[in-house]
């Protein structure tokens, strides 16, 4: 936070991973100037797919409140970013993703996300810990978007409730998806396999 001048109580919503069209990335630059007179940051972290995209990007971008890192974000950087969030932003394209390794990376350090309902989400459950939702064209998506960020920003204890639906969520990670439990699913698998096959 002292690296990009965030003050302690803004709110900071992180998109993190490979920028490509179909994750809706113009949605978080549309929101960064809706929300310019809140006490919030965006923060997009990423390499764009082509550096025509990153320029389209770039020239749609005019609110303060945004901090675009387009680049490759390596490990300790990401580390970084993910516990100066308060929640990760995610307005992917449902009819082009299903899961979400971000999403799962996301609960894995203790933060929520604000998604559509894709796989991953289903997988988890814990609906009550996520910010989800469902929408039909691009104007729903980011009125969905708007409902849920107002819904952050107006709630007095925001910043204590995204810690605890982000905890909440490690709890998850740290039961079910630990390496015993996932080295016991393969077993399971490849032992089925050759049974059967």
């Amino acid at each position: 936070r002292e690296k990009y001048n965030i003050d302690k109580d803004e709110i900071v919503f992180l998109f993190l991973g490979q920028i490509k069209p179909y994750k809706n990335i113009e949605l978080i630059i549309k929101l960064a100037e809706k929300f310019n007179e809140y006490k919030v940051k965006f923060i997009i972290g990423g390499k764009c797919n082509s550096n025509e995209y990153k320029e389209d990007l770039i020239e749609k971008i005019s609110s303060e409140n945004l901090i675009p890192i387009f680049r490759f974000i390596n490990n300790e950087e990401m580390t970084s970013l993910i516990r100066a969030s308060d929640v990760m932003i995610l307005p992917y394209d449902i009819e082009s993703s299903l899961n979400s390794g971000t999403a799962i990376l996301a609960f894995s350090y203790g933060k929520t996300i604000i998604s559509p309902k894709i796989g991953t989400l289903n997988e988890i459950g814990s609906y009550e810990n996520i910010f989800s939702y469902m929408y039909n064209n691009e104007e729903e998506h980011f009125e969905e978007l708007t409902r849920i960020i107002n819904e952050i920003v107006s709630n007095k204890n925001e910043k204590e409730e995204l810690a605890h639906k982000g905890e909440a969520l490690l709890e998850i990670m740290k039961s079910q998806y630990d390496l015993k439990n996932i080295s016991k699913k393969y077993y399971e698998c490849f032992n089925s396999i050759i049974n059967n096959g």
